[in-house]
């Protein structure tokens, strides 16, 4: 090997090297990140409020025992809440096999 292709596998390798690092360090940023304005924890349930749209608050109740998530829209002009849909996380979450859901 010349001294030449010896550089080009080099540069190579640390291109690659490099390019991994940089994913790794990309990684935590290219997933969805959700904040919650308001959290309360009590008992078997999780209430938390976040801005939904521009203009637009939600209210998320998350029921631990029965692992439903209801969602509700808040009307801050009329001051309402309204319900507008009801997710059972038991369903969504894929069985690993262990008999236990995936957290």
């Amino acid at each position: 090997m010349t001294r030449i292709e010896t550089a080009c596998c080099c540069l190579l390798a640390s291109a690659f090297v490099l390019s991994g690092l940089l994913l790794a360090s990309l990684s935590g940023r290219l997933t969805p990140q959700a904040h919650a304005e308001l959290v309360v924890n009590r008992d078997n349930f999780t209430i938390l409020t976040a801005r939904t749209s521009q203009n637009a608050e939600s209210l998320f109740v998350l029921d631990n025992m029965s692992e439903k998530l209801l969602v509700y829209k808040t009307d801050i002009v009329r001051k309402q809440l309204k319900f507008a849909d009801v997710i059972d996380l038991a369903q969504t979450q894929p069985d690993t096999g262990t008999g236990r859901k995936s957290r």
